[in-house]
């Protein structure tokens, strides 16, 4: 394969993991959520085919769309006839119907991006250098390789506006009241909701072993040393803990409370492999380096 084509794949597989692994867990309500009035989103017709609603604008504001219509969008992109022609190809065949949930939304956008990947191993490199031509019609003297960076930047900024779409839903979504209170360090509160429910720190530790890894990996510091008294877990349940973010942030004393308290300081992060030590080098965190690498009996 050549070096231009293992970029060009390189850059897509990269924004294909990127969305994927940010639709793990969506709902089918969070799939169809209309965050205002006059949204567009997938809707069932007359025989029951489920049909995006539609309209050229120009000048006019757009409405909002949901996450079911930009996915559908996507879809377009990554299948659409052009995506074959402009590349001298035969088009595979459609994707038949738009789906009905979340979960089978996930399943055709593996099916549209392995469509699109095969367009793009199917096409020469040579070829790649050519322009359009009048089958583009305005876009005739771009090349088929502008075109192939079109598609990839289609799929990089429609799959941000879903990710950004699930991080609204996510936050309009009720907060447990003792959880808020904790990661905003509000003592008075956390005393309160504990008086009024003497077991509400062990029901919330059984729901959220993680939620000092939470609150260090969101940068409410002052959350910490209040969940350390309250009980919660100094390690993280996927390897990934609090020290490696007191690390990398160069938080010396709450590295050193955190190993007093038992962190690991061998624990690896699930997607980097490294170790708080690690993160502190990368970050460029001297002092804390140093304090890991000192062979402290508290740090071996």
């Amino acid at each position: 394969m050549s070096d231009i084509k293992k970029e060009l794949f390189g850059l897509a597989a990269e924004v294909h993991r990127r969305l994927t692994s940010r639709l793990e867990g969506m709902t089918d309500e969070e799939y169809f959520w209309e965050p205002g009035p006059d949204c567009w989103n997938l809707r069932p017709d007359a025989d029951g085919t489920m049909r995006g609603d539609w309209g050229l604008v120009f000048d006019e504001d757009p409405p909002i769309t949901t996450i079911a219509w930009r996915m559908a969008h996507i879809f377009d992109c990554l299948t659409g006839e052009r995506c074959a022609t402009l590349l001298g190809l035969e088009p595979e065949p459609p994707i038949d119907g738009l789906p009905r949930t979340a979960d089978a939304a996930r399943e055709t956008l593996e099916r549209a991006y392995a469509i699109w990947r095969g367009y793009l191993e199917k096409v020469d490199e040579k070829a790649l250098w050519e322009k359009l031509g009048s089958i583009a019609g305005p876009y005739a003297e771009d090349t088929r390789l502008a075109f192939v960076l079109h598609i990839i930047d289609e799929y990089i900024h429609h799959g941000a506006e879903v990710a950004l779409m699930r991080d609204l839903y996510r936050a309009g979504q009720p907060q447990e009241p003792f959880v808020l209170a904790c990661l905003l360090a509000d003592r008075a509160q956390v005393d309160a909701l504990r008086a009024a429910n003497p077991h509400v720190v062990d029901e919330t530790i059984a729901a959220q072993p993680d939620l000092m890894l939470r609150a260090s990996a969101t940068g409410r510091w002052d959350a910490v040393p209040l969940l350390v008294e309250l009980g919660f877990s100094v390690n993280g349940t996927k390897g990934r803990g609090p020290l490696h973010h007191a690390a990398a942030q160069g938080r010396v004393d709450l590295v050193r409370q955190l190993i007093d308290l038992g962190a690991d300081v061998d624990a690896l992060d699930a997607h980097y492999k490294a170790t708080p030590l690690q993160w502190a080098e990368y970050f460029n965190r001297t002092e804390t380096a140093d304090y890991l690498r000192s062979g402290t009996p508290a740090a071996r």
